[in-house]
């Protein structure tokens, strides 16, 4: 809440110009005079109010009140006030019981009485008076959001979701809920439809109600787009929203339906022309896949800086290490505006990108190179020496909260944009990408189809291979000289996993342990591992290795794994680590193997940068041989990474990468799940589990099942 708009203006909302949950204009009048108002604000027509703010005089509206929000002065509820006390940082010590004794007694004159005569609480509740005057410090400081937030509890939401809910909505936040509870969705974190639905139930909100049913398909539609479908067809949507909804007849469901015509009519969903049956999507994801089909499209014009018949010259020239293959695909890459070299492990993409920098330097030509993470990007600098190498967002310069400064109106200066580990590109950041590349400049995506699409909406790569979108050249052999490693991992994708290489005794460069039937051995051979094995053997099982495995939840889930690593690595440093409670979050300990899990320009951090941590209060952790204070807000962004799923690690690579691979997850291990995670591998590979999964895994072909427009209009 503002501190320095001090100014109180009351009175009735005579008429509204504008009125969202985010912003209200109109006039207010308070029995004499009436005067115009606008703001980040939330209030109904013929509602009597109080607003906080400061007069302006706006350059088209002449003098008016700009509200930043709107002061709640109601009274308090027994029941909110029994949580606050019970929650409140201040109040520690008072429990349950005697915060509902104090809101009894009290609740209508609570403020007063804390301020006034704060030893009759101290007499009621029979606690100190020094914890009394306390809580009277910490009422008076934070008096308004107090207010509210005894009035936000009856619907039991948690501290940390009211503190986010008046963050976002000020003194309008009941107003918001009381009208209309799912405009909060997608207005604030962990808000979605479930938390929107419980609060409108509280209100009585009914089954059939319109406003509840129109959220329930946008959340539907959202819900395919969070597993990376750009458009839904509708015989996979329907069951969804029957799903949510949970309607009591067939015809209260068939109603529901009604809705998506009207959806679509506002423009809140949209129904793409190109496919064959109906299919519903968010418009803007709509609008910036269309743009990369068109942009994909317009690349196979040749390139605009060189001739033809200097092309085979220049290949010969600068790459006499490439085979036919690696030929072809250098010389496309460089005779049309942009090109795709694709292929698997040990194919020799890196030769073919180190031929083409070698090109673009004998033409003087400017060539920028770049790809979605960090480490891949540093990657690309260890391979190709003499090259810098950057994140797509750092070349696009992006800022938080005014995005890419490189965009359609101001595009990169570049002759050829080189962008590396394309599997990982979503759709919007590929259109962040294209927009900001010119008619004189050419793109060279290069990857591996073979590997999991990526976590955000859309899939590219494997859209723009199997849809023939522009000039491609897949590398189809892998060459001895890449290695056993290699070698093994590319025989994944004709469905079989070789068995181990070298005795039993040594893990490498390909170790198969396929007898661990049951998740508790997996478990313990992780541990010991981890405790013992590698270090045997000079393996760093911090810095030089990375355990994977397919899901987050269950006894051999990311999140079990992390606790059992971190309890043996603390053990190791004379520590004990409590047991941690299913909804609790892990304690972080110095020493302990984190990642960043949001991109923090302020920092200077991106998803993905693995650290150690050094102090845990404050929290200070090392990244990549430099130490960065974590402040409090900022500590839910650092995570345990001692073991991660393979979509946390694609575009890189560590020496020794252990894969678990067990039936328990089965439904979850796939060819490309499996191939993507042994390729994360530089040195060794270690696969853990039972040979049922295992060769369950190599076998099953995962025709990815997210439904794109890039796919579903190229057939």
């Amino acid at each position: 809440m503002s501190t320095q708009a001090t100014d109180i203006l009351r009175g009735r909302v005579a008429h509204l110009f504008y009125s969202s949950p985010g912003f209200c204009a109109g006039k207010l009048s308070d029995g004499f005079m009436t005067f115009n108002f606008a703001g980040k604000i939330y209030v109904r027509q013929d509602e009597l109010v109080a607003l906080r703010g400061s007069w302006i005089d706006h350059q088209k509206y002449g003098e008016q009140f700009q509200a930043v929000e709107v002061v709640y002065e109601d009274d308090l509820s027994p029941e909110g006030l029994a949580w606050w006390l019970a929650n409140c940082n201040a109040a520690k010590g008072i429990g349950p019981v005697k915060a509902e004794k104090i809101a009894r007694e009290f609740a209508a004159d609570f403020g007063q009485v804390l301020e006034e005569e704060p030893q009759r609480i101290a007499e009621v509740a029979g606690i100190p008076l020094e914890k009394v005057r306390a809580l009277a410090k910490d009422w008076a400081s934070r008096r308004e959001f107090n207010n509210l937030a005894t009035q936000l509890a009856v619907w039991e939401l948690t501290r940390h979701q009211i503190e986010s809910l008046v963050g976002k909505f000020g003194g309008s936040v009941l107003k918001v809920l009381q009208d209309d509870p799912y405009a909060i969705m997608g207005q604030v974190d962990g808000f979605g439809f479930r938390r929107a639905d419980d609060i409108a139930k509280k209100l009585g909100v009914p089954k059939d109600h319109p406003s509840r049913i129109r959220a329930a398909i946008r959340y539907s539609v959202e819900e395919f787009l969070d597993r990376g479908y750009t458009l839904v067809p509708a015989s996979e949507l329907h069951p969804r929203i029957d799903h949510n909804l949970v309607m009591d007849t067939r015809e209260e469901v068939e109603a529901a339906y009604e809705f998506l015509g009207e959806l679509v009519k506002k423009n809140e969903l949209a129904i793409p022309h190109a496919t064959p049956e109906p299919h519903y999507a968010i418009p803007w994801i709509v609008e910036r896949e269309e743009f990369v089909r068109d942009f994909l499209r317009g690349l196979s014009d040749p390139h605009p800086r060189i001739p033809s018949t200097s092309i085979p010259q220049l290949v010969s020239t600068h790459g006499e290490e490439l085979d036919g293959w690696q030929s072809r695909a250098v010389a496309t890459a460089i005779r049309y505006r942009g090109a795709l070299v694709t292929g698997g492990a040990g194919s020799g993409k890196t030769f073919c990108v180190k031929a083409l920098v070698r090109i673009c330097k004998a033409l003087r030509l400017r060539v920028e190179l770049c790809a979605p993470t960090g480490k891949a990007a540093r990657r690309m600098e260890q391979v190709i020496p003499g090259v810098e190498a950057q994140t797509i967002h750092r070349l696009l310069q992006y800022r938080p909260g005014s995005g890419f400064r490189m965009n359609a109106e101001k595009q990169l200066k570049a002759d050829v944009v080189i962008v590396d580990e394309v599997s990982m590109v979503d759709i919007p950041l590929a259109h962040a990408l294209f927009s900001a590349i010119g008619p004189r400049t050419s793109v060279v995506l290069v990857g591996d189809h073979h590997q999991l699409p990526p976590v955000g909406p859309g899939n590219l790569l494997r859209d723009c291979y199997f849809g023939k979108l522009l000039p491609i050249t897949e590398l189809e052999h892998c060459h001895r000289q890449a290695g056993p490693l290699k070698l093994n991992c590319s025989g994944i994708l004709t469905g079989e996993v070789a068995k181990t290489v070298r005795p039993a005794k040594h893990p490498g460069p390909w170790y198969v342990h396929d007898k661990l039937n049951e998740p508790e051995q997996v478990a313990e051979c992780v541990g010991n591992l981890f405790a013992e094995i590698l270090p045997r053997f000079n393996i760093d099982p911090i810095s030089d290795t990375q355990f994977l495995t397919p899901i987050h939840r269950g006894e051999l889930g990311t999140r079990s794994l992390n606790i059992l690593l971190q309890r043996i690595r603390q053990r190791q440093q004379n520590v004990e680590v409590p047991p941690v409670a299913d909804d609790e979050r892990p304690r972080l300990y110095p020493g302990d193997k984190v990642i960043q899990t949001k991109n923090d320009y302020d920092l200077d951090l991106m998803n993905g940068h693995q650290g150690v941590v050094i102090r845990t209060r404050p929290l200070l952790v090392r990244f990549d041989g430099r130490t960065v204070d974590i402040t409090p807000e900022k500590e839910k962004n650092i995570e345990l990474a001692y073991c991660l799923t393979p979509h946390k690690c694609q575009g890189s690579e560590w020496p020794c990468i252990v894969v678990v691979c067990h039936k328990l997850h089965s439904f979850s291990q796939h060819q490309n799940w499996l191939y993507t995670s042994c390729t994360r591998a530089q040195q060794v590979l270690i696969l853990l589990g039972d040979s049922w999964a295992i060769r369950s895994a190599a076998k099953k072909l995962s025709a990815d099942a997210r439904k794109t427009l890039l796919q579903v209009a190229g057939k």
